[in-house]
């Protein structure tokens, strides 16, 4: 029996054709959004080897987890429990991930800005109502995409009251759950989100989840586009250790530059049109 959790971040699923088309429904997003989404036949790749080998971390088993119960049983495969986490609120996530989720009796939690909620691409007030708890259970991922350790302590819990609001209007459950946008998480942040009324805080932390790091500290390995079933494969057996130096790494320049900063050198570097749109721009986007 496994003393610790992985949990994946995605974003979202969609066929390849949308990413490879320069005149697709994503030709207008910066390459550091459409990075991370995933090829709906590499999710169906990654999935099925998942069960395979691990049990699926459901919600209500983690929170069990943190209050002193034992984690599910090892998988097929022996591998530990994995939980499946998606961010930002994409409709792909739903329509093409979704049915890849039921093949296999898996259950994701969807984390929604809701300040993107209707907007082109995204998931509607009345698509949110209508999904199925079994399949997707809705958390929170603040209401603008903002990077919450950077605002005033009003802002942050603006931030997090509206979407915890919004989101509980639409679905009529509590959400208790929010994921940090960018992982722009610190003390403060996770002292605000308790006061809001969140129970567990998902981070961009690489690391085995164990009861050592506390349900405010939930960490996640990002699956991107380019990330391998094999790799999927590698983060489920809890083997982390090349994804903990490259966040390590990666992290470095923002904190030095700054998010704005940062992003116009990053821009210049890969050659980014002016055009294409960062998330937290399409919250304004009408």
């Amino acid at each position: 029996m496994s003393d610790f959790f992985i949990s994946l971040l995605y974003h979202n699923v969609c066929p390849a054709a949308w990413r490879t088309r320069a005149d697709g429904p994503l030709g207008d997003l910066s390459t550091t959004v459409t990075n991370g989404f995933v090829d709906d036949s590499a999710f169906a790749d990654q999935l099925s080897a998942l069960a395979r080998n691990s049990p699926c971390l459901r919600p209500d088993a983690m929170r069990g987890f943190y209050s002193g119960e034992p984690l599910p049983s090892s998988g097929p495969g022996g591998g530990p429990p994995v939980q499946i986490t998606f961010d930002d609120g994409w409709r792909g996530s739903v329509d093409y991930a979704g049915p890849i989720l039921q093949r296999y009796n898996w259950q994701a939690t969807l984390f929604v800005t809701t300040g993107l909620i209707g907007k082109r691409l995204f998931l509607s007030r009345s698509e949110l109502h209508r999904l199925n708890p079994a399949t997707f259970l809705v958390g929170s991922h603040c209401h603008t995409h903002a990077d919450l350790n950077r605002l005033p302590t009003d802002q942050v819990r603006a931030e997090l009251q509206t979407s915890k609001a919004d989101l509980e209007s639409i679905l009529g459950y509590e959400v208790d759950c929010v994921s940090i946008p960018e992982g722009a998480v610190d003390d403060r942040v996770r002292r605000i989100a308790c006061d809001v009324g969140y129970n567990c805080v998902f981070t961009s932390s690489v690391q085995r989840n164990t009861r050592r790091h506390g349900p405010l500290s939930i960490g996640r390995v990002a699956v991107r586009q380019a990330t391998t079933t094999a790799a999927v494969e590698r983060f489920a057996s809890g083997d982390l250790s090349a994804e903990q130096l490259r966040s390590g790494v990666m992290e470095l320049p923002r904190r030095l530059l700054g998010p704005r900063t940062y992003r116009c050198v990053r821009d210049w570097l890969v050659q980014e049109p002016v055009s294409h749109s960062e998330l937290s721009e399409l919250v304004d986007r009408q």
